[in-house]
């Protein structure tokens, strides 16, 4: 039996011992059994579980295109101007602090919110000319 095997046995047998004191200060020896323990920190989940429903402000480009007129004494036959901005806002969500869009996962975590890094919102201006 390798020792992963062993101390799982003898957790189940006898519980298990977490680290903390107890209300005189003394170190903790109370045992507790594995499967009450898991089922009770899962249940403290409940109340932090939100709908990941959103709805987002995500894009929005404004684009003026030069008049052919304004262009005839100019060497360019077209000549367009954008400002753009991408990740503007969060318009709707039941999920405090973070975006629901970076909730990311696979496998048994999907939707579980780990510290992710929040998203960038940016800004920019292009410009585009034909000869």
């Amino acid at each position: 039996m390798n020792l992963v095997a062993f101390m799982t046995a003898v957790t189940r047998a006898n519980g298990m011992v977490l680290p903390g004191v107890t209300t005189d200060g003394s170190e903790n020896t109370v045992s507790v059994d594995p499967q009450t323990y898991d089922q009770t920190k899962w249940r403290v989940a409940g109340p932090n579980t939100y709908n990941a429903g959103y709805l987002k402000f995500r894009d929005v480009r404004l684009n003026y295109a030069v008049s052919q007129s304004t262009l005839a004494k100019t060497p360019f036959t077209s000549l367009n101007l954008s400002v753009f901005g991408r990740n503007l806002a969060i318009l709707s969500s039941d999920v405090p602090y973070i975006d629901p869009q970076v909730i990311t996962g696979s496998g048994n975590i999907q939707g579980v919110e780990n510290a992710q890094v929040p998203p960038t919102r940016s800004f920019g201006i292009h410009l585009s000319a034909q000869l």
